[in-house]
């Protein structure tokens, strides 16, 4: 029998204790379990534990999520999105992607807009896709990107998960600048105001919620 991995991610929204009420979940304001894909090997981990096989797919529901340009993690000024949710263990965890991940992410959720939801509101399933280097890209021949795809979650699961990221104050310490430009936010509450996340904002129907304008 294939053993499970408790680390991955959990595809519940019930993470109420049906006796106290109390939320069943593992948190430190501000420091997440930091989840990586890996774009070089095509696969996702923790730490040293690999969570995934080369090329397979996470499948994970937010319960948190940004969309935004800043210097992080000594990669310089890129674009980001960066997910929060659940493991198995009721752990709150972070994912980010950048580059060509997140123009897939844009690309291939642009139905969201039809179905009326956001990208808290379903089960989004990540896949490796391998890819070849050109001439002069850098070391090795292969490399990975993120293709999305999603299931919508049912209308009980999707009020479950929006209570989840309404009563934790999601946020990750070290991607925190306060430097960000911020193009889309949905549950995301770090201690502090993002200059650019003011009164202006506008309706990003492809991947739901607010944006401020620039």
């Amino acid at each position: 029998m294939k053993k499970t991995n408790p680390l991955l991610p959990s595809l519940q929204t019930n993470f109420v204790n049906d006796e106290t009420g109390e939320l069943k979940i593992k948190y430190r304001e501000g420091f997440p379990r930091h989840y990586r894909f890996d774009a070089s090997r095509g696969l996702f981990s923790l730490s040293d534990k690999n969570i995934t096989q080369k090329g397979e797919p996470l499948s994970f529901i937010p319960i948190s999520y940004r969309i935004f340009q800043d210097d992080i993690l000594g990669y310089g000024l890129k674009k980001w999105v960066e997910f929060f949710f659940l493991n198995q263990l009721g752990h709150v965890c972070s994912l980010l992607f950048h580059g060509y991940s997140v123009e897939n992410l844009e690309k291939g959720t642009h139905d969201l807009f039809y179905d009326e939801v956001n990208l808290s509101e379903v089960i989004l399933t990540v896949t490796p896709i391998e890819k070849t280097k050109k001439e002069g890209e850098g070391k090795g021949s292969k490399y990975y990107i993120a293709e999305f795809t999603y299931e919508v979650l049912s209308n009980e699961d999707r009020l479950g998960n929006k209570l989840l990221g309404e009563s934790l104050r999601v946020w990750r310490a070290d991607t925190l600048t306060g430097n960000s430009t911020v193009e889309l936010s949905v549950n995301y509450h770090p201690p502090i105001q993002v200059i650019e996340q003011d009164a202006h904002e506008e309706d990003i129907p492809e991947l739901g919620e607010i944006a401020p304008k620039t």
